[in-house]
């Protein structure tokens, strides 16, 4: 820091050579004297509407680590923001683990395999095209799978954690348990004329460690639920820095947890097939999958509606509206009833007779 001060101190003499201002103290700043300018912060919703920015350049160890720190602090910045929307959405409720999660253990079994019946025609084939290649040199589609099976393999490694600490502590707590019940079991043997006192003073002592040990696995499941929370949050934000089609920073909405699980059933089976059948095959695949999404929106329901309307009723058939209240609630005019224009045919007869008479 004094090093800096100095040479700015000689730029701003080289500056003015010729002035013929006082000299000032240009000894060198001290550190408490000086005031930094405020750093601005990060909000995460100006991140969640950002859209991902392609990486043009070199990718070296120092970006990575970069990148890395950034996404970080974007992590550390919504925990808060994070905490706070799923209190809202728990309300008196204990906290529960995000269901459905993004990625379950095997791959899922799709029935298209463009995804078109798990999230539309209109994402799935943003799904297809992101997988696509551009250029011979592009890589973002294999770039987006891999962020997607890391985010994979960090749900397997949280179950994994989870199963081993409540492995651990229903273990403590039945070793517990066993140590209780010899001691009151001891207890009970010396008793003697005192038995009935002393076995409701164990049953006592029994009620409460159980209650214990229920209240001990309560916290550490409700701990579990907010660990889940937590993994979410950061998939959420890789996948949205990964530029994932419904994807678009943090969110504990129903409806959106629905659809991101959606689509990473799809992009689970995506990175699955292209392991068991390499990249060539699994792109010729993608591009015809996205040429048949793109057919079928082409055909859009107004075609469909007037090509039906077009035919009309078919020939000698005529259509006569019966009297009384037409469909949807509304009254029918009196001009289409039968019974009125009956009524006006004899009426111009008889006037007709009555000119004629």
């Amino acid at each position: 820091r004094h090093a800096v001060d100095e040479e700015h101190v000689a730029i701003m003499k080289q500056k003015r050579p010729h002035s013929t201002e006082p000299e000032t103290d240009t000894s060198p700043v001290m550190i408490d004297e000086i005031t930094e300018p405020a750093v601005k912060r990060i909000r995460p919703d100006d991140v969640e509407m950002a859209s991902p920015v392609p990486f043009s350049g070199a990718i070296s160890a120092q970006v990575v680590e970069s990148e890395a720190m950034s996404l970080m602090n974007m992590t550390q910045l919504a925990h808060n923001e994070l905490a706070a929307a799923w209190l809202a959405r728990d309300g008196d409720a204990p906290p529960t683990r995000p269901d459905p999660p993004l990625f379950s253990p095997s791959p899922p079994k799709l029935g298209d395999p463009s995804g078109s019946d798990l999230v539309g025609n209109e994402i799935a084939l943003m799904l297809n095209q992101s997988l696509l290649k551009s250029s011979d040199g592009d890589i973002s589609g294999s770039i987006i799978l891999d962020v997607c099976k890391g985010c994979w393999m960090m749900t397997a490694l949280k179950e994994k954690e989870i199963s081993m600490a409540l492995s651990t502590l229903d273990a403590k707590l039945a070793s517990d348990l066993e140590k209780l019940e010899a001691n009151l079991s001891a207890r009970l043997s010396v008793a003697e004329a005192a038995a009935s006192a002393v076995e409701a003073i164990n049953e006592s002592e029994r009620s409460q460690f159980l209650v214990t040990c229920s209240y001990q696995r309560q916290q550490l499941i409700d701990f579990i639920s907010w660990e889940f929370r937590q993994l979410l949050g950061m998939q959420q934000q890789l996948l949205t820095a990964a530029g994932v089609p419904g994807f678009n920073g943090l969110s504990v909405d129903p409806n959106t947890l629905k659809l991101q699980a959606r689509v990473c059933a799809f992009m689970h089976s995506a990175f699955y097939i292209r392991s068991r059948i390499s990249e060539e095959p699994h792109l010729n695949m993608l591009k015809s999958q996205a040429e048949r999404l793109k057919k079928k929106m082409s055909q859009t329901p107004i075609q469909q509606s007037s090509a039906s309307y077009s035919t009309g009723p078919p020939t000698g058939m005529a259509f006569t509206p019966p009297p009384g209240p037409a469909p949807g609630g509304f009254q029918q005019p009196p001009s289409m009833h039968p019974s009125f224009q009956q009524q006006q045919q004899q009426q111009q007869q008889q006037q007709q007779q009555q000119q004629q008479q």
